[in-house]
């Protein structure tokens, strides 16, 4: 199984850390309101990558390689989107 490599995960975890709580207009947030603040929304793009990353494993593990490459291609966008989140 493919894992994320130490240094991800401890620059995920900082991106998580060090987000601010400013809001995220029109987003879903835990209370039920279309805000959710910046840490909720970096967590949301780096827990679905992190289930991107499960399926692109067990797609590589069944040598359907095409689909990996697709999945693998949408955890770079959910991180990149809570990288540019935590960024702006």
């Amino acid at each position: 199984m493919y894992n994320l490599t130490t240094e991800a995960m401890e620059k995920t975890e900082n991106i998580m850390q060090n987000s601010n709580n400013g809001p995220v207009p029109f987003w879903p947030g835990s209370d039920g309101d279309f805000v959710m603040n910046i840490k909720e929304y970096i967590e949301y793009w780096l827990k679905s990558a992190s289930h991107d990353m499960e399926v692109a494993d067990t797609l590589f593990q069944s040598q359907k390689y095409d689909w990996c490459l697709f999945v693998g291609h949408l955890v770079i966008e959910k991180i990149l989107k809570a990288f540019y989140v935590q960024n702006k």
